[in-house]
């Protein structure tokens, strides 16, 4: 009984050094992580700054454009890393709030959003890594920016809806303004614009499509499921 009773207590032992050591391990991974979010983040602010100030060096309007919206792209890219290094799971992104501060951000950038009205529906506790994150908020401010830009209804003011709804796995993701929509005979998936081809080209790297319709107003639509490892 003796030599039982020690042995136990050995592998007892030896467990809990074991559970600790992996506990450590995750600890540090975890501050690792952090650590590289923080500097991502960092480093793609460098480059938002970096095209401020080649915007103001050249002052060509065309050209500023182009600039807005490449830094919204980037800046949709520092926030996540940004709300990763600030979250407790370093893994996985609050969906909701990462789009209300990245729509928020994206309306900044536009002088004349006094005359511009948005809401957001999504549903509560949905997570994605970041794979999935990064081209979902690209999406989103491409749909945006556009909306932002070119969306004008009747009354001289723009309104969008964003919704965002999960069912058995599969998500769609909807924007929907009051604007005057794509031109008769637009062909979506075929367009030269750079903010189309790019919208399509980040559906399929979450398994989705993109779908558009006019109903009183421009409605696209982006249903996917997100890929997993065994895909």
């Amino acid at each position: 009984m003796g030599n039982l009773y020690k042995q136990r207590t050995k592998n007892a032992k030896l467990l809990q050094q074991q559970n600790e050591l992996i506990h450590a391990q995750k600890e540090e991974k975890e501050i690792l992580l952090k650590e590289i979010h923080h500097r991502v983040k960092n480093n793609l602010q460098v480059v938002i700054a970096l095209l401020e100030l080649q915007d103001n060096a050249l002052k060509d309007n065309q050209f500023s454009e182009a600039v807005t919206m490449s830094q919204n792209r980037i800046r949709s890219m520092a926030m996540i890393h940004e709300l990763l290094y600030k979250n407790s799971d370093v893994g996985n992104l609050d969906f909701k709030k990462y789009i209300s501060k990245l729509l928020e951000q994206v309306l900044s950038s536009y002088a004349n959003n006094s005359l511009f009205t948005y809401s957001i529906k999504i549903q509560e506790n949905i997570h994605f890594d970041l794979d999935t994150a990064i081209p979902l908020g690209l999406i989103v401010t491409e749909l945006f920016t556009n909306a932002v830009k070119y969306a004008v209804g009747i009354n001289g003011k723009t309104e969008v809806e964003l919704s965002f709804t999960e069912k058995n796995g599969a998500y769609t993701l909807e924007m929907k303004d009051n604007g005057q929509g794509l031109p008769d005979g637009f062909d979506l998936k075929n367009s030269k614009s750079l903010g189309m081809r790019l919208i399509h080209s980040l559906a399929k790297q979450v398994g989705g499509e993109v779908s558009y319709q006019f109903c009183e107003g421009a409605v696209f639509s982006i249903k996917f499921t997100p890929y997993t490892n065994d895909n």
